[in-house]
């Protein structure tokens, strides 16, 4: 979206949620943003000089003004898809506007906009064409029964689960700063455990229910960038590392590149790729994962991802 009659010059807008957690994207001088219903979102004007004025669009009118917005920030609770603007005025000279920002609201499952496990994580969810998709990866370390899924630490304990066919979890690189960002990664036996993963009225969701998610967004070849979180480890502003091709988060997924763990034990691609478990099984011993990589804006898919490895999990629910 380009308004080439805007008068322009290099201010910048950045977009914070009250947790400090940035995610602005800029696309040929706008910059578009996706946050849930009623979030509460901080617009931040950088690097002027003069007085300011808040703005919306609206189509009927155009531009008008915020009553009272006149200061460099710009606090609001979000409820509908709005476009924003900043009107700097310094001395006698004409309005110079900054970039402008879409604040694009997506709406939360209709009677779950929270869900919370067994271990009471709290999960904000998402609705996309009939499904409701957590926004966060799974954090559970029990079942949805409250029977403890085990801990597999050690690359012996992980490797070794596939003879008791035990369910397990872990962190990536065994290290708990990780769940924040990344949530838990899973071996098959607990994703097929029919004590069930997820919370209860909820999910993993099969390859095809992740096809339907996928062609909503508009085919494999696009949907990953859409899925993807936004920015690059090197610029500080994201988790995946540079390119971190297509990405825009206008599915509001916020798809984290949490990596995944071998079936010996090994951890690999932290920053460089997602991957999430479907309930599909391929063949003896091997299932189906989606995943999604840094550079490149499609969304993947594995057919012999081994029980024994460890991957990301997402709930939906459907909802007639």
């Amino acid at each position: 979206m380009q308004h080439s009659f805007f008068k322009t010059l290099a201010f910048s807008i950045s977009l914070f949620l009250l947790a400090n957690t940035l995610f602005a994207q800029s696309n040929d001088g706008e910059v578009y943003n996706v946050v849930n219903v009623n979030d509460s979102v901080v617009l931040r004007l950088n690097d002027y000089v003069g007085d300011i004025q808040w703005q919306t669009f609206n189509e009927n009118d155009g531009w008008e003004n915020l009553i009272g917005e006149v200061y460099d920030t710009l606090l609001f609770v979000a409820d509908v898809s709005t476009l924003f603007r900043a009107e700097v005025i310094a001395g006698h000279c004409d309005p110079f506007y900054s970039d402008t920002v879409y604040v694009e609201v997506r709406a939360a499952c209709p009677g779950y906009p929270t869900v919370a496990d067994f271990d009471g994580n709290v999960y904000q969810t998402i609705f996309l064409n009939g499904q409701c998709w957590f926004v966060q990866n799974l954090r559970a370390s029990h079942y949805a029964n409250g029977d403890p899924i085990e801990h597999l630490q050690t690359n012996s304990e992980w490797s070794n689960s596939h003879s008791g066919q035990t369910g397990g979890w872990c962190w990536y690189n065994n290290d708990s700063t990780n769940e924040h960002a990344f949530g838990k990664l899973y071996n098959w036996y607990a994703v097929n455990d029919e004590r069930n993963i997820c919370p209860p009225g909820w999910h993993v969701p099969s390859s095809d229910e992740w096809e339907g998610l996928i062609s909503y967004l508009g085919g494999s070849s696009v949907a990953g960038g859409k899925l993807k979180s936004t920015g690059t480890i090197e610029s500080q502003d994201g988790f995946w590392h540079y390119p971190n091709t297509g990405a825009s988060n206008v599915a509001g997924f916020f798809g984290h590149p949490g990596g995944h763990r071998l079936f010996s034990g090994t951890f690999q691609s932290i920053g460089y790729s997602g991957d999430w478990w479907t309930s599909t099984q391929s063949t003896t011993n091997y299932s189906t994962i989606r995943f999604l990589l840094y550079d490149n804006s499609s969304v993947g898919i594995y057919n012999l991802a081994s029980w024994r490895e460890g991957f990301s999990v997402r709930c939906i629910k459907i909802i007639e």
